[in-house]
């Protein structure tokens, strides 16, 4: 009897945890270049009951059958295909069109990435992303003598009448591999590196949007609140039964 109860609210848990997903989802509809994510559900093991003779004096294991414990999120995997592309007509909005990552710098040389291309100019030329780091080009930080720059469609850019350098645009082979870091930027783990992609496909004054469908999230939030409401009837019942089977089982008429 148990052993349904548990079930039961394992699959609760699977699915708090998926709308957890669709709900970040959804509050990040707005934000530029952020990538959906989903939760990937599975069933746990399969687990054969065995019922012991304990009459003998040397018990033998029968098989009764197998039992099912449940399911749960196994991981949590994330949409890395391309957003709608909206015009801004402002100099500091980069889209990349295809596959990388713009590729960032922290002030301990720790790198990011992620594909938000909105930056701005500092007082000292350096271009920087809307989190504080620092844009890489292929021979380190971008920085400009002019407020005023233009980038080209395979990542040049020009200030004034002078050429700067090629903005670094990072991809990898499984981009899955890469960790969230919060505000759309992810980092590679340890051992993995990306390669430098050597005809990138920019366009400036674009941003790419978030690739969310919030239809879709709607869709998949109603199915969540169906799946829990059915999980929770089943743990309703499961302790209904226990409590009958306290009250009633042994009672002397």
């Amino acid at each position: 009897m148990n052993r349904g109860f548990y079930t039961g609210i394992r699959g609760l848990n699977a699915q708090l945890n998926r709308m957890e997903v669709i709900s970040n989802n959804l509050a990040n509809v707005t934000t530029n270049g952020f990538k959906r994510r989903t939760a990937v559900v599975s069933s746990f093991h399969e687990m054969m009951l065995v019922n012991l003779n304990s009459n003998s004096m040397f018990p033998s294991p029968k098989e009764v059958g197998i039992t099912h414990q449940g399911s749960h999120v196994t991981e949590v995997a994330t949409d890395f295909s391309e957003g709608v592309y909206a015009m801004t007509n402002r100099m500091g909005d980069i889209a990349i069109v295809g596959e990388g990552f713009f590729t960032l710098q922290d002030e301990n040389g720790n790198r990011f990435y992620t594909r938000n291309g909105q930056f701005f100019v500092e007082p000292d030329g350096y271009i920087r992303h809307g989190t504080g780091l620092q844009l890489l080009g292929e021979d380190g930080p971008v920085q400009i003598p002019e407020e005023q720059f233009s980038v080209s469609e395979t990542g040049m850019v020009t200030s004034g009448e002078t050429e700067i350098g090629r903005i670094l645009i990072t991809n990898f082979d499984d981009p899955n591999v890469l960790e969230k870091s919060g505000n759309s930027l992810y980092s590679a783990p340890e051992g993995v590196q990306g390669n430098p992609l050597e005809m990138p496909q920019l366009r400036q004054e674009f941003v790419e949007r978030s690739n969310v469908d919030s239809t879709k999230e709607m869709i998949d939030a109603m199915e969540v609140l169906r799946a829990y409401e059915v999980g929770h009837k089943m743990v309703q019942a499961h302790d209904r039964l226990s409590d009958l089977v306290i009250r009633e089982v042994g009672k002397i008429t």
